[in-house]
């Protein structure tokens, strides 16, 4: 039995010498049975785990990956990465000006790089072009590009253009030929947006399952509970910001006073009271309609405190692509308009979204990790684990923190019999971290080294390849 210790050239030479690779003298953190097993032992084929368990005797070809007391666990999982997006502009179109998103093969490239490093194995892509998100996706599977395996939908279905994000649709033929269009593309789920009425919701969700194609929707007026009957699968961002959720003179108040925009981020929260009956209603029938939620908490948590130079100057800002930086440092944030005055009033009603954060995960509503990477201020891999971070501030528990970055993301990618968990017939996709993080979930940065697939990754040498 050949034993290497963890070396870079020896490593390598480990991984290569041999199909059988065998990792071991690990602590295995399993967050879905809350429990993390010591001294254990990982055998991966072909990008294939073949044994997970206890230390056993190998055989004398296998290549021997002695860990040395450090964490294992599966793979982290995105749910909100848009990892083709580009700079958002404005340009004419038809004779009016509207927001417009770049999208480039190099944008692609780095995200994927860079989400790679920190540990993410694989994405699920919430809208773009479709041409650019279905080739990053192919890609990536080919073995041509570095990153994530990534679960996709193309442009957004909308009632309103926005050239290479999303595309309009008005009636339920426009979006029967959309979602067509985008199954042949190559697409792996259709993302429903805000505009869209009750009868375009609908329509939407119906013809996405006509074409076996599940749906994700970010909702504004339509209450949550409303879309998650009509059996919508899965719903984005915590701003369940319809009035039908508030209740009787607060709902009055916020019709009264509301601004258009990013303005209904914090004014909806100053107005909900989560304890009505109306508000208990929706988080029953979202868990017993089985519908998943992805919060991008850091998302807001950047546009809340967007006039701090912990967001706009944070340390690790270099790592989201140049374009994307000028992008957002000139013209392109969720808070263009904002006095500071706004700034502050939705600094004030943060401990209300970290209420609504735990009342979703108390009421059994199941809950993965995504980011919005590709929008302001969302530095690619970094903010995963901010995310995280956030998470156990609104006092979820770290197991079921890192349940919902692994098995519960692979749930939300449909991909849960592959990935998500580490057992035998799944992938080899994991990640080694030097610290625990069910002690502390900042622990979660400590990464050694990702494995996807049966490959190892250097995190250093990933971001130096991106840049």
């Amino acid at each position: 039995m050949q034993r290497f210790l963890i070396g870079t050239a020896m490593l390598a030479a480990a991984l290569t010498s041999s199909a059988e690779s065998v990792y071991t003298g690990f602590h295995w953190i399993d967050p879905v049975n809350k429990q993390t097993h010591t001294n254990s032992m990982l055998i991966e084929d072909q990008g294939e785990i073949i044994y997970i368990g206890p230390q056993k005797e190998v055989s004398d070809s296998a290549s021997v990956i002695d860990l040395n007391g450090k964490y294992v666990i599966a793979g982290f999982i995105d749910t909100h990465a848009h990892v083709t997006l580009g700079a958002v502009n404005m340009q004419k179109q038809r004779g009016k000006l509207t927001l417009a998103a770049n999208h480039s093969d190099d944008i692609s490239r780095h995200n994927g790089r860079v989400m790679l490093a920190y540990g993410i194995t694989d994405i699920r892509n919430p809208g773009g072009d479709s041409n650019s998100t279905v080739r990053y996706k192919t890609k990536v599977k080919n073995g041509e590009w570095i990153g994530p395996d990534a679960f996709t939908a193309g442009e957004i279905l909308d009632r309103h253009p926005f050239p290479g994000l999303s595309t309009a649709v008005s009636n339920a033929a426009d979006i029967d030929a959309e979602i067509a269009r985008q199954k042949a593309l190559g697409v792996d789920f259709i993302k429903l947006y805000t505009s869209l009425d009750v009868s375009l919701l609908n329509a939407g969700i119906q013809a996405a399952g006509r074409n076996a194609l599940p749906t994700v929707a970010h909702l504004d007026a339509i209450p949550w509970d409303s879309a998650a009957a009509m059996g919508l699968d899965a719903i984005v961002h915590a701003m369940p910001t319809s009035i039908e959720l508030l209740n009787g003179t607060a709902r009055q108040e916020y019709l009264d006073t509301r601004r258009l925009g990013s303005f209904a981020f914090f004014e909806w929260y100053e107005a909900a009271d989560f304890d009505t009956p109306r508000f208990k209603q929706m988080l029953t029938a979202l868990a017993q309609n089985n519908t998943m939620l992805d919060l991008t908490l850091v998302a807001f948590h950047n546009a809340f405190w967007g006039d701090q130079p912990s967001v706009t100057s944070h340390p690790e800002l270099k790592l989201a692509h140049p374009e994307l930086i000028d992008n957002w440092q000139s013209f392109f944030t969720f808070t263009i308009g904002w006095k500071p005055a706004d700034f502050e009033r939705a600094k004030a009603v943060w401990p209300k979204v970290e209420q609504l954060t735990r009342l979703l995960h108390q009421a059994g509503i199941r809950i993965s990790i995504g980011t919005d990477m590709g929008n302001p201020w969302v530095i690619p891999g970094v903010s995963f684990h901010q995310e995280m971070q956030l998470l156990a501030d609104a006092g979820i528990d770290n197991y079921a923190i890192l349940k919902m970055a692994t098995s519960n993301g692979a749930e939300s990618i449909y991909q849960h019999d592959h990935k998500g968990t580490l057992a035998p017939g799944k992938s080899a996709s994991f990640v080694v971290l030097d610290k625990n993080p069910v002690a502390d979930i900042k622990h979660s940065l400590s990464i050694h080294a990702v494995v996807k697939s049966g490959i190892w990754h250097q995190p250093h040498n990933l971001i130096t390849s991106s840049q």
